[in-house]
Formats: structure tokens, sequence, C-alpha cells
């Protein structure tokens, strides 16, 4: 007898102590794998948010102080829309996205901001590298949440 069917009788079928203690057995490991998801939801949701704010008021900034057409600005603006969406659906694809977004912008913010260090443009721009940093790593911290 092994300890999975332990509580089958002779017959093949749950004895009724037995069948309760599964069951709530079987309550609890649902109820708690809801609740990861659920943490794990809120967590995608929160990243995506923050990535949403970051690099849309980054493209904003940047686009006020360096010469960016309207219609790429406009559209960097929206393509972070869609990631912070898509973070909230806890897609894997996001996920990548998210992190070559922080890595890539983050070194661009760092390069335009060497490049105006002049005028106290410096600390308005170094901020959305900075904290693009800390979002590549939050979001490797939480990678679990993307599986």
């Amino acid at each position: 007898m092994t300890p999975a069917t332990s509580f089958l009788s002779e017959t093949g079928t749950l004895c009724r102590a037995c069948f309760a203690r599964w069951e709530a057995e079987d309550q609890a490991t649902r109820s708690a794998a809801r609740a990861r998801d659920a943490v794990a939801l809120r967590q995608a949701g929160r990243l995506g948010q923050f990535h949403g704010v970051n690099w849309s008021a980054g493209v904003i900034l940047l686009a006020g102080w360096v010469a960016v057409p309207g219609w790429l600005s406009t559209a960097l603006v929206a393509g972070i829309i869609v990631l912070a969406i898509a973070m909230r659906f806890r897609s894997r694809a996001a996920f990548r996205v998210a992190m070559a977004v922080d890595t890539a912008g983050s070194i661009v913010f760092l390069a335009v901001s060497a490049t105006h260090v002049a005028g106290g443009r410096l600390l308005f721009l170094l901020f959305p590298a900075v904290f693009g940093w800390w979002l590549a790593f939050l979001t490797w911290r939480r990678r679990g949440a993307f599986a």
C-alpha cells in the first residue's frame, strides 16, 4: 500500500472518514494554489504599472529635450502601454520584453543624460535610467509570476 492509496478500501472506494480528510486536504491545496496565483497576479500587475509610469514619463522627458519625432514618441508610449497591459496578464513574452526594455532603456537614458550634463537636465534624465535598472531587478526577482 502506498500513501496515495491508503485511504481506499478493499473495494476501491473511500471510507467516510478518509473521504472527509482527503476532501479537506484537496480543498486546502486548491485554496493555497489560488492564493499563490492571486499574489502572482497582483505582483505582475504592479510591475506593469511601474513599467508604464516609468517609461512613459521617460519618453515624454526625452521627447522634450532631444529631437525625437512626434510619431516615434507616440509609438513608444503606445508600446509601453501595451507592455504594461501584457504584464498584467502575466505573459512570458511580456517578461522578456520588459527585461529588454529595462536594459536598453536604461542604457539609452544613461547615454543621453551623459550628453546633457550641462543645464541641469542630468537628474531628470538619470531618474528613468536608475529606476529602469531597479525595475529590471524587480522583474527578474518576480519572474515566477510570469511562468
